[in-house]
């Protein structure tokens, strides 16, 4: 008889690859577009982007998800705390990618990634929230990079996106808000709120 521990373990690894299916999709739809419109090109990327990517899938997961979502529910672990720190967390990162116009970056393609931001982070949000390991989203989010950073042209070798606003990027953006509805949608049922919240409770919450 499996012990609570490997339950959660099995239902982490669950819920992890059903999100890595939706991110599969979505990076498999947006390259395919890319590609077949000539609006994009991929190659492996260079040791400074790799360097990039590992550290943006690291830290942004410890500051964005970890550090701030477990602050935001510190004490208060109800449905309505839960959405709070998701909103509040994914506007903040947002925000954070939204700088990128300080460094060289156009209006349009800031907003676009700020938008694009938003849904990733929901995402990412929604599978620490759901599973409370941010291995998960450290691992997907440091793929996502590597893939992005592997367009050739798109970015600099500080991942500062560098390209206008083309038929891809616009593509790629529908795409991934489609994604971040969708995953939205199914973990906003009854079950997996009530697993969150049995995830975060505490017999010493008030």
């Amino acid at each position: 008889m499996e012990t609570k521990k490997e339950n959660r373990i099995t239902d982490t690894r669950k819920v992890t690859l059903h999100f890595f299916a939706a991110f599969a999709v979505y990076w498999t739809a947006s390259a395919g577009f890319g590609i077949l419109t000539e609006h994009a090109v991929y190659a492996f990327p260079s040791d400074q982007k790799l360097y990039s990517a590992f550290a943006a899938g690291i830290l942004e997961e410890l500051i964005f998800r970890f550090l701030i979502i477990t602050v935001l529910l510190w004490k208060q672990r109800e449905k309505k705390q839960l959405y709070r720190a998701l909103i509040i967390s994914t506007l903040l990162f947002a925000l954070a990618h939204g700088s990128n116009i300080f460094y060289g970056a156009g209006i349009g393609v800031s907003v676009m990634q700020m938008i694009s931001a938003m849904a990733m982070g929901t995402a990412f949000g929604l599978i620490f929230l759901r599973t409370r390991h941010i291995l998960p989203g450290m691992f997907l989010h440091t793929l996502h990079d590597i893939i992005a950073l592997s367009e050739v042209g798109a970015t600099d070798e500080g991942g500062l996106i560098t390209h206008g606003i083309t038929p891809a990027a616009i593509v790629d953006l529908l795409l991934v808000i489609a994604m971040g509805v969708y995953l939205v949608f199914c973990y906003n049922r009854k079950q997996e709120t009530d697993k969150m919240l049995t995830l975060w409770k505490k017999k010493t919450a008030k």
